[in-house]
Parts: C-alpha cells; sequence; structure tokens
C-alpha cells in the first residue's frame, strides 16, 4: 500500500513539474501557461474638426481643436506640449489647451488664417489614469503612437463697411491719441483716420461702421 502511494505521489508531482514547463498533462490537463498581462491603451474616438481621408475641408477659422478619448486622462498629461496645432512650415499655432470629461481642448489665441491646411497632435506621451499610453493612428497596438490629423480652413471672411454717407467737414483735422482724427468745428466729432480723404484743410469724410470678421 505505502509503495502505491508513493507512485502516486511520484506520478502527481511529474505530472506538475511538465506542467510548468508549459506541456499539457493528459490527466489534470493544465499546461502551466500564464496569459499575458493585457494593456488597454486609451484611444481617441472622436475629433474637431473630424478626422477624415482626405482631410475635412471647409473648416471654419473660428474653430477650436478637440479630441473625445476613450478612458479617463490623466489631465497633467494633456497641456500645450502634448497637444499642439501647427501650420504650413510647422509653424506653431498659438492656443490654450484644456481637459475636460475625457475631452481634450486646444482653442488657438487667434483666428486660423483662412484656405490653410492645419495638423494637430496628440503625442503619446499622455496617458490614462492607470499611465498606459495613448495608441494613436500612427501604430498598431499594443505600440503607443501619436494620434495627427489634418484639416483645412475656409476662405476668410473679408472685412466690410457699413457706409452711411459723406458729409462736408470744415476746419482743421487734428489727429488724436487713440489714432482718430477729430473735426474741431463739428463738435469734436471722433473720424476714423482711414475713413479720411485727406487729414489738411477742408475735407469729405465718408462715415460708417467696422463690421470685424464673423468668428
Amino acid at each position: 500500500m505505502a509503495m502505491q502511494l508513493m507512485r502516486v505521489i511520484v506520478l502527481l508531482g511529474i505530472a506538475f513539474g511538465v506542467g510548468c514547463t508549459g506541456s499539457r498533462d493528459p490527466i489534470l490537463g493544465w499546461n502551466g501557461d500564464v496569459t499575458p498581462l493585457v494593456i488597454t491603451r486609451p484611444q481617441v474616438t472622436v475629433t474637431v474638426p473630424a478626422t477624415a481621408v482626405p482631410a475635412i475641408t471647409g473648416v471654419s477659422t473660428g474653430t477650436v481643436i478637440a479630441a473625445t478619448f476613450t478612458k479617463d486622462m490623466a489631465s497633467a498629461t494633456i497641456n500645450s506640449v502634448s497637444f499642439t496645432v501647427t501650420g504650413p512650415g510647422a509653424a506653431a499655432i498659438a492656443g490654450t489647451v484644456t481637459y475636460t470629461s475625457r475631452t481634450a481642448t486646444f482653442t488657438p489665441t487667434f483666428s486660423l488664417a483662412g484656405g490653410t491646411t492645419f495638423a494637430a497632435t496628440i503625442v503619446d506621451t499622455v496617458t490614462d489614469t492607470s499611465g498606459n499610453a495613448l495608441s494613436g493612428n500612427q501604430a498598431s497596438l499594443p505600440a503607443p503612437s501619436n494620434y495627427i490629423w489634418t484639416f483645412t480652413t475656409g476662405p476668410a471672411l473679408a472685412q466690410s463697411q457699413l457706409n452711411l454717407g459723406v458729409v462736408q467737414a470744415f476746419g482743421q483735422l487734428q489727429a488724436s491719441a487713440d489714432g482718430s482724427i477729430k473735426n474741431d468745428v463739428v463738435a469734436g466729432e471722433p473720424v476714423p483716420a482711414r475713413m479720411a480723404a485727406d487729414v489738411t484743410g477742408t475735407v469729405q469724410v465718408r462715415h460708417g461702421f467696422y463690421l470685424p470678421p464673423a468668428r
């Protein structure tokens, strides 16, 4: 009996040892394999302007650029270094980067140039809250990579003026500190310098309002 028990123990030990080496045991059915750790990297799901091939065109010059992720991100990793927008010649566009509700937003300081192609880039130094780096569109999983997309703005809106008529201004016109000129005779009425036909003597001055481009 003792001899049979010993044989069982030896057989079990051999089976366990074989299993640990990765070979499947016909009795235990376990081969000792360990399931590799799967890293779930954050990805970009939606962008503004949209990511498209060919790149989307006709984008408003006043647009903000944004990207939404599949996971909660570490906000400290999303900043003006990791999320950038560039124009022709890789010239950096000034702007402010914010992150909220899984969405990173780049707000340009000034309106974008019209009829121009821009590239938005989020680099793989951005991570989720577990420290997993971004899986962008520049390499296949499981490798981390940058996410880059391009878009082209529509034509710039032309500045316009609404002319209300022409009046005869008499007297000497003088430049003021704010860059306009004033009519000394007609109650010191301010007249934008660009509207003046002449800054000396009697002139006709075209009055109007300046309408800035829509954003």
